[in-house]
């Protein structure tokens, strides 16, 4: 059983690898939900896209452990 974390995998994405290659903003949390969450609010807020069930079908596939 972990201990405060210790052996639990994150979930990453990268701004970056979603295309927006100036962009330095990482995205981790415990779930693919927790990290989505956290990219849709940052791509409304700093590149105002919108987002759609295709661009959250997209940036699942390039979310990764961390």
């Amino acid at each position: 059983m972990p201990l405060f974390g210790i052996g639990k995998k994150q979930r990453q994405l990268a701004c970056k690898d979603a295309g927006m290659v100036d962009c330095k903003a990482v995205f981790t949390g415990k779930s693919d939900a927790d990290v989505l969450r956290q990219a849709g609010a940052h791509a409304e807020k700093v590149h105002n896209l919108k987002g759609s069930p295709e661009m959250t079908a997209k940036l699942t596939k390039l979310i990764k452990n961390a």
